[in-house]
């Protein structure tokens, strides 16, 4: 074990902290993070029967499963001098609760407790709250501040001089104002108890805690103070303490003053000093961020959702939660082992996208849909959201896994039924369309070989009817190759609106129509597909002249929209105008207002202006007429 050398200060390694736990009783282990690997001491390695060195894994399977997603959260988010219970596996079969607390070092975290006291195993699933265990501190050397605490004991004991015991505590500490100093800045209470269990001493910081003065207590008895009925437990462990003169904590809830301290007991002949710290608000903030935690936990195991954390660089997968193991069939150790292997299941053409996404989780909340391929071969639609999270220096991005697999079939289905319905509709279209001239058609074929005389007649009746076939089926074609390549080439929109007016000047003079051209001059030139662009406005116009039978304005207008560079030209009419219910409908297949027609040039149109990047819309008012606005962005050449 080659990191058990590893220095975690400039004095002690791993192997210095491991003798002195095994000395003092109590179990530890180191878990290094950026190897993924745990060392235990010897008196962890007996409790459970393990080797001295486990991977993060195999060292979280030795505690109750019910505490090990809490476990691994706190000891890659670790505080120091927390203290919290675990459940300790015991020969696979039973399970202890210990007292545990974690310590900040290096590149890891070491996690010390006890050892339990073989009379209190419990079967995991009958416990609901740990088992208060008598604390022994034998060895001073593993908490520095004891250390600290019973040189300053020596110290007073060594320069003491020859006093009445029962006054030499206070005179000792107003006599050295080395001391006396040190008492009154350390920010926990401090206190000297006689034998005779009368207070000789209190720092400013232990009358804060518990709201009474020096003055008003020294020389009283403590347990007039704090009745012994009332505070059995921690009477019975001071008295031990001075029995057997060993170190020991104590931690005991005061309801004179609704608060919980910690008394670290220093036994010394007729004496003891005690070093009390108000545990109230760690007491609570540990309540509920296991609390918290246990939330967590139940939430992340019962979700269908797998709820993930890894580094920023995707280097090491953090966490995942079970349900992992159920949407990837993949076990979460071997994804932990293995950061690729997820990765490999991966669709070939989405790895790119989801890669990219992945890379971009770093900076901002991303989704991405891929298909997974199942160890049987089927594959799985997977969306996977993720954003970044900043914890102090540390760069994480965190993120949810989604099975969408039915989501998507569900959406293909409907995608497959209305493309059918769309087929049949258009079907029944061209059906209705093309027998309505096929039947005229019919008809004077039958008059014009019964009668020879007007072949004549009839003849052009015929020739319409087909040009009437042609037409539909031109803009069906149309419609076939909505996606074809657009040829881009400098255009002049201005001649190209003055043509195809051009076109039904015989027809406006005809229908008796007058015709109003407010173009602008200003027009530029630019990047366009001058054919698309021919039958836009042949379509436009065309509709506009056949909805004025009986004569009216024909309005063609353009503009040059200098603040976003577009270009909006209008085509309006004082035809009859289209009811407001018709008007949603425009566009729709062989949907239309006029007697003959078949909706597909609108469609037609429609298509186009989408295709050149463009918007249209229509207005109407009935009785007063129509108006078509078209709004095409404007590409410089």
């Amino acid at each position: 074990m080659v990191f058990q050398k590893e220095q975690l200060d400039n004095k002690m390694t791993v192997e210095d902290c491991f003798e002195m736990l095994d000395f003092a009783g109590k179990w530890g282990c180191y878990i290094n993070h950026n190897r993924n690997r745990v060392l235990c001491n010897k008196s962890f390695t007996k409790m459970v029967n393990s080797e001295g060195e486990l991977t993060v894994c195999d060292w979280l399977s030795f505690f109750s499963k019910k505490d090990q997603s809490i476990l691994k959260v706190r000891v890659e988010n670790p505080i120091n001098q927390e203290d919290f219970y675990v459940r300790v596996q015991i020969n696979q079969q039973h399970s202890n609760w210990v007292k545990t607390s974690l310590k900040i070092v290096q590149e890891g975290v070491f996690i010390i407790g006890d050892v339990p006291v073989p009379d209190h195993n419990i079967i995991d699933h009958d416990i609901n709250e740990p088992v208060q265990q008598k604390q022994n501190y034998v060895n001073q050397n593993v908490d520095h501040f004891m250390t600290w605490l019973s040189l300053i004991d020596q110290e007073m004991v060594s320069t003491k001089p020859k006093m009445d015991p029962q006054v030499d505590a206070l005179e000792r500490f107003k006599g050295d104002q080395h001391i006396q100093t040190i008492m009154e800045e350390i920010p926990h209470g401090f206190s000297v108890l006689g034998d005779d269990w009368k207070i000789r001493y209190m720092n400013p910081t232990l009358e804060k805690i518990v709201g009474r003065r020096l003055d008003d207590l020294y020389q009283k008895n403590v347990w007039t103070v704090y009745p012994v009925e009332q505070y059995q437990d921690m009477y019975s462990k001071l008295k031990e303490a001075f029995e057997t003169q060993e170190v020991m904590k104590i931690e005991q809830y005061v309801s004179d003053i609704g608060k919980t301290l910690e008394l670290t007991v220093f036994p010394n002949g007729d004496e003891m000093t005690l070093f009390i710290q108000d545990l109230t608000e760690v007491r609570l903030y540990t309540r509920a961020l296991q609390e918290t935690e246990e939330r967590f936990s139940l939430l992340a195991e019962n979700i269908n959702e797998v709820f993930w954390i890894t580094t920023s660089d995707f280097e090491t997968w953090e966490y995942m939660s079970p349900s992992f193991e159920k949407i990837f069939e993949m076990s979460i150790e071997e994804a932990y082992k293995d950061k690729d292997l997820w990765f490999q299941g991966v669709h070939e053409e989405d790895r790119d996208e989801v890669h990219s996404a992945f890379l971009f989780m770093r900076y901002q909340k991303v989704a991405v849909e891929y298909r997974f391929q199942m160890k049987n071969g089927d594959w799985k639609w997977i969306r996977s959201k993720g954003y970044p999270l900043q914890k102090g220096d540390k760069s994480i991005v965190v993120g949810v896994h989604e099975d969408i697999t039915n989501l998507k079939e569900k959406d293909e289905l409907q995608a497959r039924t209305k493309q059918n319905e769309t087929a049949l509709r258009v079907a029944a279209g061209i059906a209705h369309e093309i027998r309505n001239p096929l039947t005229s058609i019919k008809g004077f074929m039958q008059l014009m070989m019964s009668n020879k005389m007007e072949v004549q007649k009839y003849s052009g009746i015929i020739f319409s009817e087909l040009s009437r076939i042609e037409t539909i089926v031109n803009e069906f074609m149309l419609l076939a190759k909505p996606t074809q390549k657009i040829e881009l080439e400098e255009t002049d929109v201005h001649d190209i609106m003055i043509y195809v007016t051009s076109l039904f000047k015989n027809q406006i003079e005809g229908q008796d129509i007058e015709l109003i051209q407010n173009l602008d001059p200003s027009l530029p030139q630019c990047l366009s597909d001058p054919k698309r662009l021919k039958q836009i406005f042949i379509n436009l116009v065309k509709n506009a002249v056949e909805a004025m039978e009986g004569g009216g304005s024909l309005t063609v207008k353009s503009e040059y929209i200098k603040q976003n560079s577009s270009l909006r030209f209008t085509v309006s009419d004082t035809g009859k105008g289209i009811e407001q219910e018709k008007l949603q409908r425009i566009g729709e297949p062989f949907f239309t207002t006029k007697e003959k027609g078949t909706g597909l040039g609108v469609m037609v149109t429609n298509k186009f202006v989408e295709s050149l990047d463009g918007q249209i819309h229509y207005e109407s008012e009935i009785g007063k007429g129509t108006s078509v606005i078209v709004t095409l962005p404007i590409k410089p050449i």
